[in-house]
């Protein structure tokens, strides 16, 4: 019989009863706090930490100690970072700074060349239930407005990439000054079961993806002190890539056709369309280097399409997936949730997210997610405070999916 996996949520501190031992959930694995020193350096008070047993931590996923010289820094910028074994991970707002319960007179102030000597790794994750929350106050108001002096990449509409085949179309965003001598990774972008891949230029996915890899500074005033510039992009934009967004049926196409081709766009996006890619584009191979993400019918091919790859084909051909208010059905395909296993190493990234109140999707994204955790696959799932099934949920949800930096964060 399969074991219970024990559920903690990341940013939470535990303490092993029957050890005396204090662990820092964060990635899906307890960290453990090599003292009390550098427990006090970083927290505000004793009432973060919640008490677990040892048959709770035995059943739990243990990864690699704090390091004595951990501590929360800041260079002579708003954004702070949690600092331990020679990395850096981003506290992505005040919010979750105040909810991991971090003191705010402990940050210790260091030069920026300091800074950025020091290897960043992927966002610190604050959860509440398992649900990362979020709300306006998290997302630019800009996020999807464009700005003069801002690059938003050349885009090809409905490129043809199997001569004299109607069917094979897709979309193609190359990054603001793509050079041909220079290697990018990839994003598979799928739309929902209404549309094409017209569905995200319309919903301003171009907009969003320049000004996320925006290298200058963008920000909508200066934090006070004791604030962090809340989702503002005020650092080095993200990792440059190349977006393709597939025309996965056709117009005329039935509701039964369209969900049959969705099930079956694996095979010809791994056999023909990732073929042409590397053939008329400068792109990096290999999954650690590929990305597929999609909105409603689209998040749920892109979950089972990764899922294909990994758990039954073994294939290494994505490491990173996002889904956006995903459609129910993925269960039913995979038939055995124990089973329900994606790429799960610590340079993989599996991010699922919906509106609070999108009554199409319901609970079912928190299934997938709660699915893979028991399963022992770390994951980020986001809701969207008042957000529904509509475009600007789904940008959002876009937005904040790839401000995690997975190509250049690991």
């Amino acid at each position: 019989m399969k074991s219970k996996k024990t559920l903690i949520d990341n940013g939470t501190v535990v303490r092993v009863v029957e050890k005396g031992e204090m662990y820092l959930m964060q990635r899906g694995e307890l960290h453990l706090i090599p003292n009390n020193q550098v427990y006090n350096s970083l927290y505000a008070c004793k009432d973060v930490v919640k008490d677990i047993s040892m048959e709770q931590f035995l059943n739990a996923s243990v990864g690699q100690p704090l390091s004595k010289d951990t501590k929360l820094i800041k260079g002579t910028g708003c954004e702070i970072y949690f600092n331990t074994n020679n990395t850096k991970s981003h506290i992505r707002s005040s919010h979750d700074f105040n909810l991991a319960g971090f003191d705010w007179a402990s940050v210790k102030k260091v030069s920026d060349d300091e800074l950025r000597n020091i290897k960043t790794i992927r966002d610190f994750v604050i959860e509440q239930n398992k649900v990362v929350s979020i709300n306006s106050n998290d997302i630019p108001s800009f996020y999807n407005k464009q700005i003069k002096g801002v690059g938003y990449g050349k885009l090809e509409m409905h490129k043809n990439f199997v001569p004299g085949n109607a069917e094979r179309t897709a979309s193609i965003l190359l990054p603001p000054d793509y050079n041909s001598d220079e290697k990018y990774p990839v994003l598979f972008l799928y739309h929902g079961l209404g549309g094409t891949s017209e569905e995200w230029i319309n919903y301003g996915a171009q907009t969003v993806i320049g000004n996320l890899m925006y290298e200058g500074k963008i920000c909508e005033g200066k934090a006070r002190e004791g604030e962090i510039c809340e989702g503002k992009i005020c650092k080095n934009g993200i990792h440059k890539f190349i977006t393709v967004i597939p025309d996965i049926f056709l117009s005329n196409d039935s509701t039964v056709i369209r969900e049959k081709k969705y099930r079956e766009y694996r095979q010809i996006l791994v056999e023909e369309l990732l073929p042409y890619l590397k053939s008329s584009y400068s792109i990096k191979d290999g999954g650690e280097n590929t990305a597929i993400a999609g909105l409603s019918m689209g998040g749920y091919a892109a979950l089972y399409h990764d899922w294909l790859c990994h758990s039954k084909y073994r294939l290494d051909t994505f490491h990173y997936v996002g889904a956006f208010g995903p459609s129910q059905a993925l269960l039913i395909l995979v038939r055995d949730p124990d089973k329900f296993i994606l790429p799960n190493s610590p340079d993989c990234f599996t991010f699922i997210g919906r509106g609070s109140k999108d009554s199409i999707v319901d609970q079912g994204a928190k299934l997938y997610s709660d699915t893979l955790t028991k399963n022992g696959v770390d994951n980020v799932y986001v809701e969207y405070e008042n957000g529904d099934h509509g475009s600007g949920t789904m940008s959002k949800l876009l937005y904040q999916f790839l401000s995690y930096d997975f190509f250049n964060k690991k």
